[in-house]
């Protein structure tokens, strides 16, 4: 068994997460390691606490997923589907259902990555719930999405073109968490890195993640919690629990080859969005593409068996500011990711 230092969050009030498209009428289900470290920095730098040099953070992050605890303690995560087909025999009408799955609990993580043979999901395939698979019932929902209706109001009544400027109705699609759920992440590095770790979030945690923070959404409390993952030993491939951004073309080749031998898969995930810093407010952000959570890749060094890799510091700093503009300092995403091996 290895073992993850785990922080869990619990929200306090109703969480939205923006996608690349800024789609306030879809919240995102998961928040990604990328935004997750982007706010880590920001709200250390908010009180002149150091900051990493360039992003470069002594740790690793995976990014944010389900959890919820259970009566008697007993604490349930959810992973990532990797990007793999499921070891059972085929199954034709099993197929939309397996399709919608996006979370798998402990134990079919394991059957994953492991590659053990599945009979089948449960009794009538009652493990298959929904977006989660999980052979414990799933009572209550951990999460429900709400969208409410929201009002854009204009703080200049007249246009630059002498037109009024009408008050706007939009919407946007809230997430609650039940109590006892909310959204974790895996950590790992030395005992100075998490200290640093439980610093930034004590700050992260008043002022929120995702949109909205100004009105209390997305703030929250934390908890730290051991994990315990039977993995295999590492072989020829590997997940992802994070966005990764390959370091060089290079390295990329050498992680999905581009011959016949490769049976992995992946996807991939546009990251971006718009710019918050003073003098730069609303400029979008130069987009790069990432590998998704799930993705399976070839392993490249067997004899480690958490791999961490990828680009520490994407810079997305746009090229150009319009005129009477300014950005004091650049802008980066981590795209360095959490490998587990994978036996195919």
């Amino acid at each position: 068994m290895t073992a993850f230092q785990v922080f869990k969050l619990y929200f306090t009030g109703s969480l939205h997460l923006s996608d690349v498209r800024q789609d306030y009428g879809n919240s995102e289900k998961i928040a990604h390691s990328d935004m997750l470290t982007a706010a880590l920095i920001a709200a250390m730098a908010r009180i002149g606490d150091t900051v990493p040099a360039a992003g470069k953070l002594p740790f690793a992050l995976s990014s944010l997923f389900p959890f919820r605890e259970e009566q008697g303690g007993f604490t349930q995560y959810f992973f990532p589907k990797p990007a793999l087909r499921f070891n059972t025999p085929p199954a034709d009408k099993l197929a939309k259902k397996l399709k919608k799955l996006a979370w798998l609990d402990q134990g079919y993580l394991e059957d994953m990555i492991h590659f053990r043979q599945i009979e089948r999901f449960g009794e009538g395939n009652a493990h298959l719930q929904g977006e989660f698979l999980s052979r414990t019932t799933i009572e209550a929902p951990i999460y429900t999405a709400q969208t409410i209706p929201r009002v854009q109001v204009p703080r200049m009544s007249m246009n630059e073109q002498n037109e009024v400027n009408t008050t706007e109705i939009f919407y946007m699609q809230m997430l609650r968490f039940r109590e006892g759920a909310g959204l974790y992440f895996i950590a790992q590095g030395d005992t100075t890195a998490l200290n640093w770790l439980c610093r930034a979030l004590d700050i992260l945690g008043e002022e929120g993640i995702g949109t909205d923070r100004n009105v209390g959404n997305g703030q929250f409390y934390y908890r730290s919690d051991t994990l315990e993952l039977n993995l295999p030993a590492p072989g020829s491939y590997m997940t992802n629990l994070s966005l990764f951004c390959p370091e060089s073309p290079e390295q990329l080749r050498q992680l999905i080859p581009a011959d016949d031998s490769f049976r992995g898969s992946y996807d991939l995930v546009k990251r971006g969005g718009w710019i918050t810093s003073d003098g730069a407010l609303g400029i979008r952000k130069k987009p790069v593409y990432m590998l998704r959570e799930g993705s399976v890749l070839v392993h490249p060094d067997a004899a480690e068996t958490i791999p961490q890799m990828g680009l520490a510091n994407v810079d997305l700093t746009p090229d150009t500011l319009p005129p009477g503009r300014l950005l004091s300092h650049p802008i980066y995403r981590s795209g360095r990711a959490l490998f587990i091996p994978v036996n195919l």
